[in-house]
């Protein structure tokens, strides 16, 4: 990597993030490394930006970033909601993604925003630990979401079934957030006399495909309305909601938005499990950065995809994704650097300045 591209990148960077320029400057490296790589790995990121410095100092330095540099998750918030500006109202979702390395947990909890078909981290705790996130976390991580952007414009909050309490439910009526949340099938419910039942027993009679609604029931101290529909396997899915009840089935479905962008830092993007890394406060950075570099991509893909509509197979689905799209042209871009030094200067300009008039210095049909 030229360090010209990594000094331009960083000039981006540094009105929007605190720290000495050589910090931001290392995190400029970390964010065109992984674009080109296509793995956190440090050592493999190493290769693509040492440059003038030697393999093993840039490697140092790298790690340094991490060790030393506290990285502010609400600098990457605000700076994703640049990359990606939503118009309205939003979406929520809650969800994790886990694994192990050697005898460390490695257990990201991520509240993050839909958009389009994906969506993105807007806040993080690495639990380290196994198993699911507590009140305490979930109420932490929207806390940090309040504070920074307030609820006002939050539309639906999504979540699986791990995540619904009496202690959350309380805290988003209290605040006055929408919500669409399933919940287990022993969860205990009121029936039409008030009879506290397993919510299962409500929709015993649902045949596959069938949905029903049943409004004002209490749930862990609450009250909600409560959604079933039968499943094509014969299970039942079932979701607690406290508005547009008759839309709540569909609007669950969304929450796969999030596995999507799991799916998209792993292994069909940035493959977060080749990470070394095992100290919490340092994943939480790690994540920061990644989260920058997916931002980057999707939204290019975004423009490719406004630009000549990618195509699709016979199912109707994209033969490539939209950020697989903008990744694949971001990698082009910076193999080839030397001849496409504008054209990267363009991209950055349209992405991080929202500079549209550089649309027309941009080959696309490197995509």
């Amino acid at each position: 990597m030229l360090s010209k591209e990594i000094t331009q990148l960083t000039e981006v960077l540094r009105p929007h993030f605190t720290g000495n320029r050589s910090r931001i400057e290392c995190m400029a490296a970390i964010i065109l490394g992984m674009l080109s790589a296509g793995t956190v790995n440090l050592a493999e990121i190493t290769t693509y930006v040492h440059g003038k410095l030697l393999h093993e100092s840039m490697y140092k330095r790298i790690q340094g970033f991490f060790t030393e540099f506290i990285l502010c998750l609400n600098e990457v918030a605000a700076f994703v909601l640049l990359i990606l500006p939503l118009k309205g109202n939003f979406r929520l979702v809650f969800d994790r993604t886990n694994w192990q390395f050697g005898q460390s947990d490695i257990n990201y909890f991520v509240l993050a925003i839909c958009y389009r078909n994906v969506s993105i981290p807007i806040f993080w705790i690495n639990l380290d630990k196994r198993g699911c996130s507590s009140d305490a976390e979930r109420i932490e991580l929207l806390n940090k979401f309040k504070d920074k952007f307030g609820f006002s414009r939050v539309s639906d909050l999504l979540g699986d079934r791990e995540f619904i309490s009496s202690k959350l439910l309380a805290y988003l009526e209290e605040e006055g957030v929408p919500y669409t949340l399933r919940i287990k099938a022993d969860h205990i419910v009121t029936n039409a006399t008030g009879r506290k039942v397993r919510a299962d027993e409500l929709f015993f009679y649902l045949q596959a495909g069938e949905i029903a609604v049943l409004k004002n029931r209490l749930l862990l101290g609450v009250k909600s309305n409560i959604c079933g529909t039968r499943m094509s396997d014969g299970s039942l899915k079932i979701i607690a909601t406290n508005h547009n009840y008759n839309t709540a089935i569909d609007r669950y479905e969304d929450r796969e938005q999030i596995e999507r962008m799991f799916s998209c830092l792993k292994t069909r993007g940035f493959n977060l499990e080749d990470t070394h890394i095992t100290n919490p406060d340092k994943l939480e950075r790690l994540l920061g950065v990644v989260t920058i570099a997916f931002c980057w991509a999707y939204k290019t893909g975004d423009y490719i995809d406004e630009h000549e509509e990618i195509p699709r197979k016979s199912h109707g689905r994209r033969i490539r994704s939209i950020f697989k799209t903008g990744h694949v042209y971001i990698k082009s871009l910076l193999s080839n650097i030397s001849n496409r030094c504008d054209e990267y200067s363009s991209i950055l300009k349209l992405i991080f300045c929202k500079s549209y008039h550089e649309k027309h210095c941009i080959d696309w049909g490197y995509a």
